[in-house]
């Protein structure tokens, strides 16, 4: 009788156990599903410099793009997420691409993300806007990066105004951070 009262007990434990591991995960999607841009007003943060790469291999700063509104973009090819919304931004760059950079930095960590995986992904997608990869980790060791997909927005005095996480509605996200960068150039 002990014996089938200890595992009644380990089952009943374990089904709460998935059924709170469950609750986590929805949790964590609700949350995403929610995300916006987000003014950042808990300090007033000047983009800070980090360097880049181009396609080619070739230094990129942050501050080669100043006096210009920047779309600050973080992602992954083995991100879901990520590869999701680069089409948002594809059209995003079709259409204020003359007038807001788009700088597409790929994390790219050297493991799970090398420049071979991300270029094989970008060949069979091809995008228009300008990829940039983060061979050093600089740019994510600078910018406060917490997940991705991440989008940054620096308005044109290089300021970091906003940003956004997640990529559940990063269409409408991308508009409102657009706007705000568009309204202060005019």
């Amino acid at each position: 009788m002990r014996k089938i009262l200890k595992l009644c007990g380990i089952i009943l434990i374990l089904v709460l156990f998935f059924a709170a591991l469950r609750w986590v995960n929805q949790w964590a999607r609700d949350a995403q599903d929610t995300a916006a841009v987000s003014v950042m007003d808990d300090v007033v943060n000047a983009a800070p410099e980090f360097t880049v790469y181009d396609e080619e291999g070739q230094q990129v700063s942050l501050s080669d793009f100043a006096d210009r509104p920047i779309v600050l973009h973080f992602w992954a090819s083995w991100n879901e997420q990520c590869r999701e919304e680069l089409q948002v931004f594809e059209e995003a760059y079709q259409e204020y691409g003359q007038q807001v950079e788009f700088l597409m930095i790929n994390m790219t960590d050297g493991s799970k993300e090398t420049m071979e995986t991300a270029g094989a992904f970008l060949d069979r997608v091809q995008y228009s806007f300008p990829v940039y990869f983060d061979l050093d980790q600089s740019a994510y060791e600078t910018i406060p990066v917490r997940s991705i997909p991440s989008t940054y927005y620096i308005d044109r005095d290089f300021q970091m105004v906003a940003r956004a996480t997640g990529g559940t509605n990063a269409g409408e996200t991308l508009e409102e951070g657009l706007q705000m960068l568009l309204d202060d150039v005019m």
